[in-house]
């Protein structure tokens, strides 16, 4: 009886990790996403990244861009999983994108697929919910916009895991880059309203 409690308590801790580490690998490799993302600080305080993974053999580094403030280049596909990166405070409602530098083949793609040389889609994006270990690191239990980057030109293999990461307490949307810009600059809005009505209820009274 003792060693069928034990084994059904691994069992139990087993399926608890992968049920929290959901949402950090795309589910449909090979699939292409043509949607693209808009990304939101949901809380005041430091924007905080971090590396959870890669299967990519080129390196490349993940820029950050808050505000229409290009913050530059940090984190690369190279470093240890957990490694997190400090782009310092920044405030609720802020806009925030993304774009990965390939070094190899000097191509850089942006969450922003109107953006990218090939008019393709080379990001993916999810929410995670932390509760788990990343590379020996503990992420607490709080949201997290986990995002993978396809580093090839023309979509690669669209597995979306040449360059993965979390950014905390970070929100998105996706919206259809087909659309007119003033239709999705609309869900846009909507979006920070939504951000902003949950900021307030969490206001103390």
């Amino acid at each position: 009886m003792r060693k069928r409690l034990t084994a059904i308590c691994i069992m139990s801790a087993l399926a608890g990790t992968s049920a929290q580490a959901a949402g950090l690998i795309y589910s449909n490799p090979g699939v292409a996403i043509s949607k693209s993302y808009s990304f939101e600080k949901l809380t005041d305080g430091d924007l905080l990244i971090s590396f959870v993974g890669s299967t990519a053999g080129y390196k490349s580094y993940l820029g950050v861009v808050v505000n229409g403030v290009d913050l530059g280049l940090s984190l690369s596909n190279k470093v240890a999983r957990g490694t997190t990166w400090n782009y310092g405070w920044v405030e609720a409602g802020s806009s925030i994108s993304f774009y990965l530098d390939v070094t190899n083949t000097g191509e850089t793609y942006f969450s922003n697929s109107s953006l990218n040389s090939d008019g393709l889609n080379h990001l993916y994006a999810d929410a995670y919910n932390g509760g788990n270990r990343i590379g020996g690191k503990w992420f607490a239990r709080i949201q997290y916009a986990a995002i993978g980057f396809e580093d090839m030109q023309g979509g690669g293999d669209n597995d979306y895991d040449d360059a993965r990461f979390i950014a905390q307490e970070v929100g998105f949307i996706e919206y259809d880059p087909a659309l007119e810009p003033a239709a999705w600059a609309m869900m846009i809005a909507g979006f920070g309203l939504v951000g902003g009505a949950a900021r307030r209820r969490k206001r103390p009274a």
